[in-house]
C-alpha cells in the first residue's frame, strides 16, 4: 500500500495580467505549503496570469514574462519536498495552450493541456488556446495522477480516459471568473 500524501489547495487571489503580483503569491503559498510538510500543493487554472488573460497573450513580452515567472517557481521548488500543481498558458506549436504543470524538485514532470475549450459566456476560450490532447496519467509517489483542466472535469470523455488508463486520483484545477 502507497504511504498517504498530504495535498495542499492554495485558493489565492490572482489578479489578471498582473504576472509578479501572481509570483509573489504563488512563492508565498509554496513555502507555507513546505512549512505544512504538504507532498503536493495545488493552484488554479493560470494562476502565474490569472483567469482569463485574453488578449493579453498576444502581447509582446508577456509571454517572457510567464517564463521568467515559471523559472523563479522551479527555483523556489529545487530546494523544496514538495510538488506544485499549476495552471499557466503554455506556447505550443500551433498557438496558445492552458496547460497544467508538475512541477517537482525545480523540473517540469508533466505538462497537461486543456482538451474542452469552453465557448460561451465569460468563456472565450477558442479565441486564444489551442485543445489539447485527451489527458493521460502521470505516475507520482506510488501513485497514478490524472491531472486535468476546467471543463474537462464537465465532460466524460477526459476522466474515462484517465480511469481506463488506472488513474487512482484525478485532481482539476479550475478558475472561473465570478460576477
Amino acid at each position: 500500500m502507497a504511504p498517504t500524501i498530504k495535498i495542499a489547495v492554495a485558493q489565492t487571489n490572482l489578479v489578471v495580467g498582473k504576472i509578479a503580483t501572481n509570483l509573489a503569491n504563488i512563492i508565498k503559498y509554496l513555502h507555507y505549503a513546505d512549512q505544512q510538510q504538504a507532498d503536493l500543493v495545488v493552484f488554479p487554472e493560470m494562476a502565474v496570469t490569472g483567469y482569463h488573460p485574453g488578449d493579453l497573450l498576444f502581447r509582446a513580452g508577456f509571454m517572457a514574462e510567464v517564463e521568467q515567472a515559471i523559472e523563479q517557481i522551479k527555483q523556489v521548488n529545487k530546494h523544496q519536498k514538495l510538488a506544485i500543481i499549476l495552471g499557466t498558458p503554455k506556447r505550443g506549436q500551433f498557438g496558445y495552450y492552458n496547460a497544467l504543470l508538475l512541477i517537482d524538485h525545480g523540473e517540469i514532470k508533466q505538462t497537461q493541456y486543456k482538451y474542452q475549450l469552453p465557448n460561451y459566456g465569460n468563456f472565450d476560450e477558442r479565441r486564444y488556446a489551442t485543445p489539447g490532447p485527451v489527458p493521460s496519467i502521470i505516475e507520482w509517489k506510488w501513485r497514478n495522477l490524472g491531472l486535468i483542466i476546467g471543463v474537462d472535469l464537465w465532460f466524460d470523455s477526459p476522466t474515462t480516459e484517465l480511469a481506463s488508463q488506472g488513474a487512482n486520483i484525478i485532481i482539476s484545477i479550475n478558475a472561473s471568473p465570478f460576477k
